[in-house]
């Protein structure tokens, strides 16, 4: 920034000798000085403003003064300074700064400190004492108004702007007239959550809408992008008949009344002209239909009926390549603004038998400050299958713009939240995703990343949608920035405790365990504890409809009850690091989470086998039976295969009781239930995978081989 401040910033580099910043110190981009009356910020980020130090005093609505008298400078100029130097110069122990529109609000909490002790006869900060400091304290924790109280966060940056004049003391002219206990505003207003808390994404809603949008990217995007260039074709051919371009929509032109009419009658299926011209559905595709729906083996649109039809698919399908670009790269809305035209790239891998790596290039910019940080995300492949349709789809919006961004918009802006947010209310609806509470679901853009963190915990081993494995996300995330994102770190944690919670439950509740630690739990129940687990067996459902997420404080607080359980698709590790078989030869300091890859459910003393884990067992009872089938083996081989159908038949069967009550528990809770209910919709999934299951043991033979 010396560019901008250079006596300043000679003036505070460490090790030099710290004196007061000059008044007229430039200290925004647009040219405003320290001791201007208003700071233009409108240079140094998109969206903020000329800042004003010069407000009316009032006392019961009666004007006494203004913040821009001479006698109020000694209690505006602190502020000034401080705010200066803590924005331009002094870094926060992590070594990043203040972004633009932190400095913004500060001076906006530092005019509202003035004015409220220059309503009480205060001119100088100096005449500020702890008595004075505490009412403000209050103050800043109620609305102006007295009706009700500001969010936490808000009181705290009211108070925290104050004590600035405290902690930079020894970099400005004048300091608060005391020594405040607390340096911080969470040393003064410490009641509340420290953020506020918001929902998560519910399983149900979160797998219908990731396998709707991968649905539109995988197969509807070859016809609304076929459609587009279609629709180009003809527009091409009117430019060429009547040698003129293609007019631009304006309000009562007749030009553009005759050649939308034109293009109507050629385009589409409502105009009866136009189902002559165009007699095929689909005439871009050889079989002239749109394409086959893997879910009803049918073409997943019978017909584009209009130009502005067409425009709502290209709509929904840009509202699914954000939701999976978000989802996957965990990115908040600012980050996607961010993405660069061309910032996906595959790298083929060195050794061919190992997959290619998938990249998505951007900046983060929160809490970086004045420069955003290059980073790169680990994605899937079906990111960057989002990024190719982005590039190409809104490819004229950025010629006409100019803007070089991946998400581009018709007018050259910041894709902006509220937008977003509405995009997203309409593809809910277009998609018929399921219901919390008798409504659709409030889905925002702030969720995907919230969404990523759940569920890489919850379930590392499950799928989004049947589509995309979640312990494949996993891996090409925490290759790439996530890795080294703290707070989705944090979020992770927090998430990784819930489940392990969860998971603990689940193993002292389940009538039937398996394994060695499981048969060590069955052991210690009492005859009572076990009948009563036997006749009311519940449904395992982690879905956790319209749940909130916890503030920060909560997660900070949130500690390990007892031993840790570890989700995977062979066991519940009821984890203790010396009796690990999968950690053993590793150092005694080094046993702190199991390797999963190596687990030996079988044979290690950590191990609770449930009804969670039948499914994977009996897939591989079921591949014993296609080698037993093989005519192809050896006698000694299928003896070999016996004995081990026989051997997963025994630790089968037993939950097959477990497993039938669950269906009968499931049968009796979607009674009389909203069949687009989020938790309707969870149960009926786990009502087919439980009668699956169920089918597929009978199926298989499993009872014969456990005789």
């Amino acid at each position: 920034m010396s560019d901008l401040h250079p006596e300043g910033e000679s003036a505070l580099k460490p090790g030099a000798n710290l004196r007061l910043l000059a008044s007229s110190t430039v200290v925004t981009r647009k040219g405003s000085r320290l001791a201007d009356s208003t700071w233009d910020f409108t240079g140094d980020a998109p969206g903020l403003f000329v800042f004003d130090w010069a407000f009316d005093v009032r006392v019961r609505n009666v004007v006494i003064g203004n913040l821009g008298d001479r006698r109020y400078s000694n209690l505006v100029y602190p502020f000034q300074e401080a705010i200066a130097v803590r924005w331009l110069y002094k870094e926060r122990e992590d070594g990043k700064n203040w972004a633009p529109s932190r400095a913004a609000d500060a001076c906006r909490c530092a005019r509202d400190f003035c004015l409220w002790a220059a309503a009480r006869g205060i001119s100088a900060v100096s005449e500020v004492d702890e008595p004075s400091f505490e009412a403000w304290v209050k103050e800043a924790a109620s609305l102006k108004d007295g009706a009700g109280v500001r969010s936490v966060r808000d009181a705290r940056r009211l108070v925290d702007t104050t004590l600035l004049l405290w902690r930079l003391r020894s970099r400005i002219s004048a300091t608060l007239g005391f020594r405040p206990l607390g340096e911080f505003g969470k040393d003064w207003i410490t009641d509340g959550p420290e953020t506020e808390s918001y929902q998560l994404i519910p399983k149900a809603v979160l797998d219908h809408v990731v396998g709707a949008a991968l649905r539109f990217i995988e197969v509807y995007a070859h016809d609304i992008r076929a459609a587009r260039r279609y629709l180009d074709e003809l527009v091409a051919e009117w430019e060429t008949i009547y040698d003129s371009s293609a007019p631009v929509w304006k309000k009562g032109s007749k030009e553009y009344s005759d050649f939308d009419s034109w293009v109507g009658r050629r385009f589409g299926s409502k105009n009866r002209t136009a189902r002559k011209k165009m007699p095929q559905p689909a005439p871009w595709n050889e079989n002239g239909f749109f394409r086959e729906d893997p879910d009803t083996g049918k073409p997943w649109l019978d017909r584009i009926e209009t130009r502005h039809k067409l425009q709502v698919l290209e709509n929904s399908l840009r509202t699914a390549c954000y939701i999976i670009i978000a989802f996957l790269t965990g990115g908040r809305n600012g980050d996607m603004n961010d993405l660069p035209l061309q910032c996906a790239e595959t790298v083929p891998a060195v050794d061919p038998r190992f997959s290619p790596q998938h990249l998505i290039h951007g900046t983060v910019a929160k809490h970086r400050g004045r420069i955003p940080e290059q980073v790169t995300w680990n994605v899937p492949k079906e990111a960057i299958d989002a990024a190719g349709i982005l590039a190409e789809m809104l490819q004229p919006w950025r010629k006409r713009t100019g803007t070089t961004r991946l998400f581009a918009t018709q007018t050259g802006k910041l894709v902006q939240n509220n937008i977003m947010n509405y995009d997203l209310k309409v593809f809910l609806e277009r998609i018929e995703a399921p219901y919390v509470d008798g409504k659709p679901f409030p889905l925002s853009t702030h969720m995907f990343r919230v969404a990523l963190a759940q569920w890489l915990a919850q379930e590392p081993h499950g799928e989004v949608a049947g589509a995309i494995h979640l312990k494949q996300l996993s891996t090409a995330a925490f290759r790439g920035y996530l890795r080294n994102d703290t707070q989705f770190q944090s979020m992770l944690a927090h998430f990784e405790q819930a489940a392990q919670a969860d998971h603990l439950h689940t193993v002292m509740t389940e009538p039937v365990l398996r394994g060695r630690k499981g048969l060590d739990v069955m052991r210690a129940r009492t005859a009572e504890e076990q009948a009563s687990l036997d006749a009311e067996v519940r449904s395992i459902n982690y879905a956790q409809a319209g749940s909130e997420a916890p503030n920060a404080r909560t997660i900070q607080r949130l500690r390990k009850s007892g031993v840790p359980v570890y989700k995977t698709a062979l066991t519940m590790c009821v984890f203790k690091g010396d009796s690990a078989e999968c950690l053993k030869g590793v150092p005694a300091g080094q046993r702190t989470r199991p390797r999963t890859h190596k687990c030996d459910p079988h044979g290690c003393a950590n191990s609770a086998i449930t009804r969670l884990q039948v499914p994977a067992y009996l897939e591989d009872f079921e591949e014993y039976g296609q080698l037993l089938a093989d005519p192809g083996h050896s006698s000694s081989q299928r003896d070999i295969y016996r004995q081990e159908m026989a051997m997963l038949a025994r630790l089968i069967l037993p939950f097959l009781p477990t497993l039938e009550a669950e269906g009968g528990v499931l049968d009796q809770a979607l009674i009389g239930v909203g069949a687009r209910e989020a938790s309707t919709v969870s149960r009926k999934r786990r009502r087919a995978e439980v009668a699956d299951l169920i089918a597929r043991i009978e199926r298989a033979g499993v009872r014969s081989y456990a005789a």
